[in-house]
């Protein structure tokens, strides 16, 4: 099992790399492009990270998984589906917080405090939300709330924020619902 799971998560890796190679050449810098680059080399930081902390290959399948998630939205899904980003920052609230458990299984030789996962996560997807800001003020990205095709606004950037760590909080407690262990 865990060399399918390897392969696959090689593939999807290399695969970014490859989408974004020819995104580059074909559209030019285009926004997915850069974004694609970008989270290819975000990924190859974080799994460095992860081998250096000795944290378990099944769970860089669940970065990759993320990443291409986030590109799917930087395609056309943002735009196709207002609610898209929600379902990410579930998804994501849930991935982060089993690399955190697992993390902190692994170095405190115990099962962690829940409540200490949530809050490692919490803080985690707080800085995601620094990042749309920044993105935002620095680039004129638009990451912070929801546009229609036209620009319209459909959700301010405050409540789009807030609702990100709403979602991404559930998808947490939904992932420690799930694990054995002291309750919150």
């Amino acid at each position: 099992m865990r060399d399918y799971i390897k392969i696959t998560t090689t593939t999807l890796f290399y695969a970014m790399f490859v989408f974004s190679v020819i995104l580059l050449v074909f559209s030019g810098f285009s926004l997915l492009a850069l974004f694609s680059f970008g989270w290819f080399l975000v990924s190859s930081i974080v799994f460095k990270i992860m081998d250096k902390r000795n944290i378990n290959s099944k769970y860089k399948l669940l970065v990759v998984i993320a990443v291409w998630l986030g590109l799917l939205g930087v395609a056309s899904l943002y735009e196709t589906f207002q609610y898209y980003d929600k379902v990410i920052h579930f998804i994501i609230g849930f991935f982060i917080t089993l690399i955190v458990y697992a993390y902190f299984v692994k170095n405190l030789n115990h099962s962690p405090k829940k409540i200490m996962v949530l809050l490692s996560t919490l803080g985690i997807l707080t800085f995601w939300e620094f990042a749309e800001f920044f993105a935002d003020t620095f680039f004129g990205l638009h990451a912070q709330g929801v546009f229609s095709s036209a620009g319209q606004t459909l959700m301010s950037p405050n409540t789009d924020t807030m609702l990100d760590l709403i979602t991404g909080a559930l998808g947490s407690l939904m992932c420690l619902a799930f694990k054995r262990g002291e309750v919150i």
